[in-house]
């Protein structure tokens, strides 16, 4: 979803001024932590389920998030993979940063919480949005492979693994939850997730038609999470990233067995026997329908404390789920063959034809 987000590195100083603005205003304090010596891995504990969501996006995996967070024993955290982009890349203060409760991240009561049962300092605050910015990227995986960078990438990314666990651990003890959802689609999350050995995690990948990709993000929306409409991003970029994250995902089916496939088009057809079948293989027993439903495909969606994302994540009330086909009518022809042919041969894998 967010490889541009994700791309090239900001420089060492534009991140210690990013930092440094953030503990300024009164957020969190000055010192940040550079990781240094041996990282201990995340000790083995209770294992945790977790349910990752990835894919390009605007692929329906907010959707997804809120369906499966309406059973009990569920909660979710929202796309928090993304905070050092809002803090670091957007200037955003925590303070800033919106619960769709309605008060800001520091203020909300329920995250309060989550912090105390995951026992983060604001030290340990600032040095998980650090190490997010430095190594949540696909790149930085692939590097700690190199002998060169192996050393410091593989300190960096332990602790960084075991600062999200610590997240993951207090969302879930605060609520009473036993599985904690994590929607931040960015591929490298899930490989991060991969590291936490008290973590069984299941991987729900986000699929959706690259042409109505593009003419998602060629639309904006007021956020109400951090004062500002969502960005606009051109057709390469958008095609780049479906590329980039479908084919990070489907190399992970490979080595991680628990992978399940979520086609946006079969949601929003059959969105109650979709979220029941996800949950289903997550429990190894057979769930009903979302509780949330109040008929085929009207659901009623409680305020929750996800954050960041997409600003549907901040919609409460009666939702009627339907298939957004905008793109058939409002997506100009040059825009909607260069998603088609330049999606080619991995739009088959997934069931999409040429021409619909």
């Amino acid at each position: 979803m967010h490889s541009a987000r994700q791309g090239s590195g900001l420089s060492a100083r534009r991140l210690a001024d990013g930092l440094s603005r953030l503990c300024h205003r009164g957020n969190l304090p000055e010192a940040v932590k550079e990781p240094g010596g041996e990282c201990q891995a995340v000790q083995p504990a209770k294992v945790l389920d977790v349910i990752y969501i990835a894919g390009a996006g605007r692929s329906g995996s907010t959707l997804i998030e809120r369906l499966l967070e309406s059973y009990p024993g569920v909660c979710s955290i929202g796309e928090i993979g993304l905070l050092s982009h809002f803090v670091l890349r957007l200037g955003q203060d925590l303070s800033e940063i919106g619960c769709p409760c309605g008060k800001s991240m520091p203020e909300c009561e329920s995250w309060r919480e989550i912090r105390r049962c995951a026992g983060l300092s604001d030290d340990e605050i600032c040095e998980l949005i650090s190490l997010q910015h430095r190594v949540l990227r696909l790149r930085s995986f692939f590097m700690a492979f190199i002998p060169f960078f192996s050393r410091r990438l593989n300190r960096r990314i332990a602790r960084l693994a075991e600062l999200t666990y610590q997240l993951y651990r207090g969302a879930a003890e605060a609520s009473g939850s036993s599985i904690v959802i994590d929607g931040s689609n960015i591929a490298a999350g899930a490989l991060l997730a991969t590291r936490m050995p008290s973590v069984r995690l299941h991987i729900v990948h986000a699929v959706r038609l690259p042409e109505a990709v593009v003419q998602s993000w060629r639309s904006t929306k007021p956020h109400p999470g951090f004062g500002r409409d969502s960005v606009r991003r051109p057709v390469l970029a958008v095609v780049l990233d479906w590329w980039l994250h479908n084919l990070t995902v489907e190399m992970m089916r490979l080595q991680c067995g628990d992978v399940r496939r979520c086609r946006y088009e079969s949601l929003v057809e059959a969105p109650s026997e979709s979220a029941a079948g996800i949950l289903s293989g997550v429990l190894g027993r057979p769930v009903e329908g979302a509780p949330a439903f109040v008929g085929p495909k009207e659901v009623h969606f409680e305020t929750t404390h996800a954050i960041l994302g997409n600003p549907d994540r901040y919609r409460g009330g009666l939702i009627t789920i339907r298939n957004d086909e905008r793109f058939r009518r409002e997506l100009p022809s040059i825009q909607r063959w260069t998603a088609v042919l330049l999606t080619v041969p991995l739009r088959f894998l997934y069931s999409y034809r040429l021409f619909r």
